[in-house]
């Protein structure tokens, strides 16, 4: 079946779908929204809506809406919607819905996953391989290139403790948007996975590249898996050295049991990634190298909640004095709701003089909340001549401290096996574009990490068989330390 110009539905309104099948759109612009609503296939009789001529997609100038539908894919357009609210909306209980290979752009959010529940406990949205672009046009500049709301994640049905992810977003490019690159707001079991989300958050403070985030402290956000991302250049515009956020991932309030592993995040104004008054964070084999890029910033959030560093893992402790309210927003101070958080086998590189690798806040160092940190690759400096210093030790583990020896980290975190050193990348990191591996180690470093039970490959798609050293987003297997890393 074809729509469109010169067809029996030449501006894509009230259109008869099929049964099952594919349905192609002939090249063109149209000022009309494409609508799929109510539209159920199945899994044995899917429904595609795709361009007709892959080289010359149509472009949709009111954007697309999927709801109340399930089994529907979306494929090769080019999506715009300046005046309305999304790119593409798929909401009002729509599932097994993929959005694919669809150029996402100029409009307040690029791709939004609403009221997308998952009532078969089968799957839910996806989007895959999507180009999103300038979300926030016109005075939205705030506003997220990829945004999965409320509920939308998925629950886990009773009696189904191996649900599965609903939402998956993979292999997306997420880039130039207003807001947060992509947002999970009140949404569990999400998988953000081998997307590229660089140069977003412009609109102001308070954003992140890759964002999880809860209301509240009742279980609405969890659960949710970010590995194999590629993440940058958050920015903070205008350059307001008071101003939050610019992070690259953020596991912000109330957001628990979320798991961040194989991503490699740098040149963020704010910190690379960072644990805010969330608990059971597990935060491994991720390469985070020459973020706090904000010039003269100094802090996270304002004083006194968080200290600025390549990794953060913090908490509300204190009440702002000037408004009454801690940083969650309400006249509560929550000292131990960051508690159970992991934070192991990562290499960590801040470039910022005097800005530290990782930073853990006083109130999450008690030993009864169960943070785990350690062991980790920690290095500060920016080109060979730089090194730790007492004016620039690799962590701040509480108060802050002189001390610059791996001996002191193991000795204050309580775990052994950590390294402070120059980690040896793959290429002049200055030089070359860390998205094409040039944060990849070049020789095995003097720490191994850990072997875990649940091993996967690393963001390059290197087995763990064989492999000796398991920091970073990129496994290493050399027989010693400092010999070349195989390939």
């Amino acid at each position: 079946m074809v729509i469109g110009i010169g067809t029996a539905y030449p501006n894509l309104s009230a259109v008869r779908w099929p049964a099952s099948g594919t349905v192609c759109i002939n090249a063109g612009t149209y000022d009309r929204m494409l609508v799929v609503a109510g539209v159920r296939k199945s899994a044995a009789a899917p429904l595609v809506i795709q361009a007709r001529e892959d080289a010359n997609p149509p472009k949709l100038l009111q954007g697309s809406v999927v709801r109340n539908s399930s089994y529907v894919t979306l494929a090769n357009l080019n999506v715009a919607n300046a005046s309305g609210y999304a790119a593409v909306l798929v909401d009002q209980g729509s599932h097994h819905v993929t959005i694919d290979r669809v150029w996402a752009h100029d409009a307040p959010f690029g791709i939004v996953i609403g009221s997308a529940v998952q009532p078969d406990g089968l799957g839910g949205p996806a989007g895959i391989g999507n180009v999103v672009q300038n979300s926030g046009a016109g005075t939205n500049v705030k506003y997220s290139g990829i945004a999965v709301q409320g509920g939308s994640g998925g629950q886990v049905p009773a009696g189904e403790p191996n649900y599965p992810y609903a939402t998956t977003l993979r292999n997306n490019n997420v880039s130039g948007n207003g807001g947060h690159g992509i947002s999970v707001d009140n949404a569990k079991f999400v998988k953000i996975e081998g997307n590229r989300v660089a140069v977003n958050g412009y609109g102001g403070g308070g954003y992140s590249g890759i964002h999880l985030y809860s209301s509240d402290d009742n279980g609405k956000c969890g659960n949710n898996l970010v590995r194999y991302n590629y993440v940058s250049q958050t920015w903070l515009l205008p350059k307001d050295i008071t101003a939050t956020d610019g992070n690259g991932i953020l596991m912000d309030r109330y957001c628990d049991s979320n798991d961040v592993s194989y991503n490699v995040v740098w040149g963020n104004h704010g910190t690379g990634i960072a644990i805010f008054t969330s608990a059971n964070n597990r935060v491994y084999r991720n390469t985070v190298f020459g973020n706090t890029q904000q010039p003269g910033r100094t802090t996270l959030f304002p004083p006194p909640w968080s200290s600025l560093a390549e990794v953060t893992i913090s908490t509300c402790a204190k009440v702002n004095v000037v408004t009454g309210k801690s940083d969650c927003g309400d006249t509560n101070v929550h000292p131990t709701r960051a508690s159970g958080n992991q934070v192991f086998d990562n290499i960590i590189q801040s470039t910022v003089y005097g800005v530290p690798a990782l930073y853990a806040a006083p109130a999450v160092t008690v030993a009864s909340l169960g943070n785990r940190i350690g062991p980790n690759l920690y290095w500060v400096g920016g080109d060979s001549a730089d090194r730790p210093s007492a004016n620039w030790p690799p962590m701040t583990y509480g108060n802050p401290t002189t001390e610059i020896s791996a001996a002191y980290v193991d000795r204050v975190t309580g775990i052994s096996g950590n390294a402070v050193e120059r980690p040896a990348f793959d290429r002049d990191q200055t030089a070359a574009s860390p998205a094409a591996d040039g944060l990849r180690l070049a020789k095995r470093p003097s720490a191994v990490g850990q072997v875990q039970s649940d091993m996967a490959n690393d963001i390059a798609g290197k087995t763990p068989a064989g492999v000796t050293s398991y920091l970073g987003a990129y496994n290493c297997q050399a027989a010693a330390a400092g010999q070349a890393c195989t390939r």
